[in-house]
């Protein structure tokens, strides 16, 4: 049996939910750009690139991103509706 991985169709709906529910949280938190890559310890540009759908973060990063939130990864990243 082959799995066969669609990584463009899945993965590009992942990057909108994130991107959509970051910038959301973000605004909702109150905080910059700068906040966040602070406490991310990456540059603003990357942060940028979350917001534009470019980049994704880190597990790590993710992990780090959930719990400032508030919420879950599964959340941040679409795959649930449940904080």
């Amino acid at each position: 049996m082959e799995l066969k991985v669609q990584s463009q169709p899945f993965g590009g709906k992942i990057m909108n939910k994130f991107s959509e529910r970051f910038e959301q949280l973000r605004i909702e938190m109150n905080l910059s750009y700068q906040d966040v890559a602070n406490a991310l310890n990456i540059g603003e540009r990357a942060v940028r690139y979350y917001v534009s759908g470019k980049r994704l973060p880190t597990v790590e990063g993710l992990c780090i991103l959930a719990n400032m939130f508030g919420v879950s990864t599964d959340f941040l990243l679409g795959l649930s509706d449940e904080k």
